[in-house]
């Protein structure tokens, strides 16, 4: 007698919720410590790259004299905001001792996730030069031993992209060959709001490129999530996460033992599903959730039957994710959480580009869009075969 699994939609519901929670917990942080004068737009810049408006504001906790923690509970990110740079000369010189020691005190702990894996100076255009003091803070920032961390020099409130050229090629000039220097980035965070047109935000989808280059791998899933500027650097980092997942498709539905795989793979699936939308950095909600689970987990069934990949006779219900009587091939396992995941990918796209919006998910019209592009990302992998 065929052996029935069945998870309701609370079951998935739970299931995903832990998930989440454990996803969201393992993905730890990505510390940032933000630098330079008063004025530099340092607020302006942190709120335009991360998902939150409050990533670098409100009180933070004091960490030194002139140096404040902000952190968000929606956001696995710290950023570490050092103020008072335009003081005497003494008051700068404590505050770059400060840097330092804090630095040198993350790493001496050894924990990962509370390292300050990359550090932004900014230095505001409209000044039209950079100071000896500040290339010399920069040059100091980037000779730290081997605690080194990576420095990238930000331009901000570039409405003049001449002036903010020269100022990029000068510091290039001073700073170019210093150890642990990761190059100059000119960018206007924000759009002029009296002119949009004529001055259009620009150059943070680079700076968000080239940060993720440079931090550890330890935190860049943390800083995906974080960040809302690159979607493609989402997509991109979901697809590498996905691959793991495809392999342990393979590997659950090479099981020698009839239907011992069925209950796996959907678990496989429910946690690929709920770690690419911790990649994206969204928050699920119980509809979207089961919107997951009836649009699509369990909707490849009537592509591939027949086909010669199916060893044994393959019936996945629509709703709750019943399987019935399945033996499935490790190849057949592969393929089909391939599709999901790739299909999902594409969801999460749609959604972090404003095309799509979670409440949607639950919609009968919504489902069937999902089936129909399930079925096209089977079809280009099974044509031919059977």
């Amino acid at each position: 007698m065929d052996e029935v699994y069945t998870y309701s939609e609370q079951d998935i519901f739970s299931k995903v919720l832990k998930q989440w929670e454990q996803a969201v917990q393992d993905m730890g942080h990505v510390n940032l410590l933000v630098t330079g004068k008063t004025g530099a737009g340092k607020s302006t810049l942190i709120n335009a790259v991360f998902r939150s408006e409050d990533a670098g504001t409100g009180v933070g906790q004091p960490v030194t004299k002139s140096t404040r923690c902000y952190e968000d509970d929606e956001l696995p990110l710290r950023i570490y905001d050092t103020k008072g740079l335009e003081l005497s000369a003494n008051a700068q010189s404590e505050t770059l001792c400060e840097i330092q020691d804090l630095i040198q005190e993350k790493w001496k702990k050894g924990n990962q996730d509370e390292l300050i894996h990359a550090i932004w100076y900014c230095v505001n255009s409209g000044t039209n030069r950079v100071e000896d003091t500040e290339l010399e803070w920069i040059k100091a920032l980037c000779s730290l031993g081997e605690v080194g961390v990576p420095v990238i020099v930000i331009i901000t409130q570039a409405f003049r992209k001449g002036v903010a050229n020269v100022l990029r090629d000068t510091i290039e000039d001073a700073i170019g060959g210093q150890s642990w220097y990761k190059g100059c980035y000119v960018l206007l965070a924000k759009a002029d709001e009296e002119d949009p047109t004529g001055h259009p935000a620009f150059g943070l989808e680079e700076l968000v490129k080239a940060t993720f280059q440079i931090i550890p791998d330890s935190a860049k899933k943390a800083f995906v999530n974080a960040q809302g500027i690159s979607i493609d650097l989402k997509v991109k980092t979901a697809q590498k996460y996905l691959m793991g997942y495809i392999g342990s498709a393979a590997a659950t539905g090479a099981s020698p033992l009839p239907f011992s795989d069925a209950p796996l793979l959907i678990a496989n699936e429910i946690a690929m599903c709920t770690h690419l939308t911790a990649v994206f950095g969204m928050k699920l909600e119980k509809a979207t959730i089961i919107g997951i689970a009836t649009a699509l987990i369990g909707v490849p069934a009537a592509t591939i039957a027949g086909k010669s990949i199916v060893s044994g006779a393959i019936k996945l219900i629509p709703g709750v994710g019943t399987v019935l009587g399945a033996v499935v091939s490790g190849g057949t396992a592969a393929l089909i959480t391939a599709a999901l995941g790739r299909t999902y990918i594409t969801v999460l796209e749609l959604i972090a580009r404003g095309e799509l919006k979670q409440e949607d998910w639950n919609t009968d019209a919504f489902k069937e869009k999902i089936r129909e592009m399930m079925r096209s990302e089977l079809d280009k992998n099974t044509t031919g075969i059977g």
